[in-house]
């Protein structure tokens, strides 16, 4: 052999390899970040409890106790809709004590968690006079679906419960609630295309896209660039998923918002880095405010000044929910 072929053999090798590794490393990131059966309990956006400091813990626990009390006392129902694809979705409604409130909260989870996890949440809600949805989210929970797409698909999803919620109240006035992926969740959705009947949207440490919070992943816990392995995977969400995660931006949508919107972010948030949420509040053309919470990290802004926080969403939502 020449030394000219060998050189060809050789480079023709190292790409076929290159080629393999970045598969292998785009399949493996797409299984343990997006496919529920995969999931690897390790650095992914569910530790982020972990970031909660003593105090907050302390806090959360004297929370959690309460909402135990809480959900001896109130009466509590099974619900489910079907999404557009076909999966079976289901949540739960905490009626509100006051049968004459039209006032509804749908308050959406977290990548990773569960609607169980959203009752500190609902809580706060309930005793507002609200009635309130806490769906899980589809690859979550009790609802169907393996595949999780950080909130694009599940904008659909929101859609169905906008309607349940109709369905039981034609007078209903709703307040969209969600956290980090519920966020997205909610900031995805095209706003003109809501019903009326949805009023404000609160949304706690949610991200500028799907693309930006998976480079984040993947400089930030598994410390490699994003490029080109991202854009592989990219190509393997849009086979599956049927979505481009560039085109998955909350961003455009902020540009076109119409409804009162409080963006509420950890100051310490190292999962969804808070520069995110000045980057949606600048983009945001319609009635809004920002609340960052000092000393707070992802999922602690409840527990890190839990009266300032809710005093601040329910005076927003007083507010703009006339």
């Amino acid at each position: 052999m020449s030394k000219k072929s060998k050189i060809i053999t050789g480079l023709g090798a190292a790409s076929t390899l290159a080629a393999a590794t970045d598969f292998f490393l785009c399949r493996t990131l797409f299984d343990q970040t997006l496919n529920r059966k995969k999931l690897k309990k390790g650095k992914q956006l569910s530790l982020a409890d972990a970031d909660l400091n003593d105090e907050q813990k302390t806090r959360r626990h004297k929370e959690l106790l309460l909402c135990k009390k809480w959900i001896q006392n109130v009466a509590v129902d099974k619900v489910s809709v079907e999404s557009e694809d076909g999966l079976q979705l289901v949540g739960m409604i905490y009626p509100s004590q006051d049968h004459t409130s039209h006032r509804w909260a749908i308050v959406m989870h977290d990548y990773a968690c569960t609607k169980e996890d959203m009752r500190t949440v609902a809580r706060a809600f309930h005793e507002q006079g609200y009635h309130v949805l806490t769906p899980d989210a589809r690859a979550h929970g009790e609802s169907e679906g393996s595949l999780i797409s950080l909130g694009w698909n599940e904008r659909k999803d929101l859609l169905r419960w906008i309607d349940a919620v109709l369905e039981m109240d034609s007078q209903a006035e709703i307040v969209l609630y969600g956290i980090s992926m519920g966020a997205d969740t909610i900031l995805f959705c095209p706003q003109e295309k809501l019903p009326a009947a949805v009023r404000c949207i609160i949304e706690d440490g949610g991200y500028t896209s799907v693309y930006d919070i998976l480079s984040w992943q993947m400089t930030h816990y598994y410390k490699m660039p994003p490029f080109p392995i991202l854009d592989s995977m990219g190509v393997l969400v849009k086979q599956k998923m049927k979505f481009g995660i560039r085109k998955a931006s909350a961003l455009p949508k902020m540009e076109k918002a119409i409804l009162p919107t409080l963006f509420l972010h950890g100051e310490k948030d190292v999962h969804v880095p808070c520069d995110m949420a000045f980057r949606l509040y600048d983009a945001c053309q319609s009635a809004k405010d920002l609340y960052i919470v000092e000393n707070s990290g992802h999922r602690a802004n409840m527990y890190e000044q839990p009266k300032a926080y809710y005093q601040k969403i329910f005076h927003f939502l007083d507010e703009h929910m006339k």
